[in-house]
């Protein structure tokens, strides 16, 4: 198949080649069972034997199996399928296999296969992943990311992260890398990274998004219009900047940065700075900038920047005010796509970080309906390729549902 996955040595999908007139039978079985229980033991009256396994374990983690045979079967052998250095991998682990269990830890990364041979003949399989830890999988992220990704002044789109998007929510990979950044010591060369970001943000995403570069004239990326969720996503990037070393930073100092996230922040929520009844409609939306606009205000006012902080503040108030007041229409929850988890998750984490428990708790019910029932996999299995390249503050779910109920716990804990 030309589209099959590369190294695919789990599945080989052999072809069947019958000549004329010549045929081949398969047999199954139907029946009926009545919960998972009942689904595995009416599944070992028909002769599979029943097995349990970690789905996904971290290298150094130990694998626990169990299997149970169905009656009459015996185990013969055990092994472990891998692929390292370009080969198929096979380790006996049969030694290992007493009681119906065995423990051991497995060698080499990603998909492994379990075969277990009876001595009837027949054999079964399970398929588990080895991953690397959280910590170096975001680290050998951040490393692609400025080694590949970065287009430099020469590139095609000259000092962006490719590929580049008139979306704001595609300047993610550059937010990731300074996070990353910030929060792991183990990052080598960050001073190299955070360079190559503030290159970044200053020569291609300000003039990109803002004629001449002024953040009170936002560039009309869209045909006829600009589009204000960006804003959110800019401005996280510049309050990520204010909060690197200044050692770090080549071309402005923290406190620019802060002064140019909180002026392109006041344009993401302030209705009275946009002309458009669009933009005017944009800025009074609720957005992932909850994540961050509780430290940003705090830094902004220490800094002394009291214009931006009241106008801001004010903004916040208003939005969050209107929310609540329609909670029990949901009316936050209506996005283009009608209910959607861009409505209600910041909605409800708004209302936490705001102290409307009420409100919050109403949209809470709807994160707590949804949970498991997204298609959100980004890390691995990302459905938008700058999900693929990035942890990011867009990813919905896994994010949307830890901050709302962090934020949710953190101020009604009492209650």
């Amino acid at each position: 198949m030309i589209n099959a996955p590369h190294h695919d040595w789990i599945y080989p999908e052999n072809s069947l080649k019958l000549a004329a007139h010549q045929k081949q039978s398969w047999q199954f079985a139907l029946h009926p069972y009545t919960d998972q229980a009942n689904f595995y033991q009416t599944a070992q009256k028909f002769g599979h034997p029943l097995v349990t396994f970690e789905p996904l374990v971290q290298q150094d983690q130990l694998q626990t199996i169990q299997i149970t045979p169905a009656s009459g079967q015996q185990v013969k052998s055990i092994s472990v399928q891998y692929w390292q250095n370009n080969k198929s991998v096979e380790t006996d682990l049969t030694p290992l296999f007493k009681e119906h269990q065995l423990q051991f830890k497995p060698d080499g990364l990603g998909e492994h296969k379990l075969i277990i041979r009876f001595v009837d003949g027949t054999t079964d399989i399970g398929v588990f992943n080895v991953m690397d830890t959280i910590a170096a999988l975001l680290r050998e992220r951040v490393n692609y990311l400025c080694d590949h990704s970065y287009a430099g002044a020469t590139g095609k789109v000259p000092y962006s992260f490719s590929p580049a998007s008139n979306q704001g929510e595609s300047l993610g990979k550059m937010t990731f890398i300074l996070q990353e950044c910030l929060l792991d010591q183990n990052v080598t060369d960050p001073a190299r990274k955070v360079a190559i970001v503030e290159e970044s943000a200053v020569n291609y995403v300000r003039p990109k998004w803002f004629v001449n570069g002024d953040f009170k004239h936002p560039r009309k990326l869209y045909g006829d219009f600009y589009r204000v969720m960006d804003f959110e996503y800019i401005a996280h990037l510049f309050y990520l900047l204010s909060k690197c070393p200044s050692k770090y930073l080549k071309i402005h100092s923290p406190k620019d940065y802060l002064t140019w996230a909180a002026e392109v922040f006041d344009m993401r929520v302030n209705p009275d700075l946009h002309d458009s009844e669009r933009g005017k409609t944009e800025a009074q939306m609720l957005g992932g900038y909850f994540g961050y606009i509780e430290e940003l205000l705090r830094d902004v006012k220490n800094a002394g920047l009291n214009q931006k902080f009241e106008e801001i503040s004010h903004s916040w108030q208003q939005v969050t005010k209107h929310v609540a007041a329609n909670s029990d229409q949901l009316l936050a929850a209506m996005t283009e796509h009608f209910f959607d988890n861009a409505g209600f998750g910041p909605a409800a984490a708004a209302l936490s970080l705001t102290g409307n428990q009420k409100s919050a708790q109403t949209y809470g019910e709807l994160l707590k309906a949804n949970i498991g029932f997204s298609n959100d996999f980004r890390a691995q299995s990302p459905d938008r390729w700058w999900e693929a390249l990035s942890y990011m503050i867009h990813a919905l779910w896994g994010r949307y549902y830890s901050c709302c109920s962090s934020n949710y716990r953190r101020k009604f804990r009492r209650c």
